[in-house]
């Protein structure tokens, strides 16, 4: 399968992207959260449920960028986040 530059320049920064939050929600998720004025408070149990997607979103960013670097692989990473990124959105409602 060809890919165009386009293509590899997406998944690229999509799986940066992807490993940056990830990273910071799962690793510092005061901070991270607070930078959009929300504030966690010391509940251990909300802060792990807050700091999971943080685990996805990480180990989904190399899959991500391996798209763009082999092309057999840029179905998978074109439909990779799709299932990874649908169970965050309970936080936003």
């Amino acid at each position: 399968m060809k890919k165009s530059i386009l293509v590899k320049v997406a998944l690229f920064l999509s799986g940066l992207i992807a490993m940056g939050v990830g990273f910071g929600v799962l690793f510092i998720p005061h901070n991270f959260h607070a930078s959009a004025g929300l504030s966690l408070g010391d509940d251990v149990n909300f802060l792990n449920e807050m700091r999971a997607p943080g685990g996805m979103l990480l180990a989904a960013g190399p899959f991500i960028r391996f798209g763009a670097i082999r092309a057999s692989m840029a179905f998978f990473a074109r439909s990779f986040p799709a299932p990874c990124t649908c169970p965050m959105g309970r936080h936003v409602w």
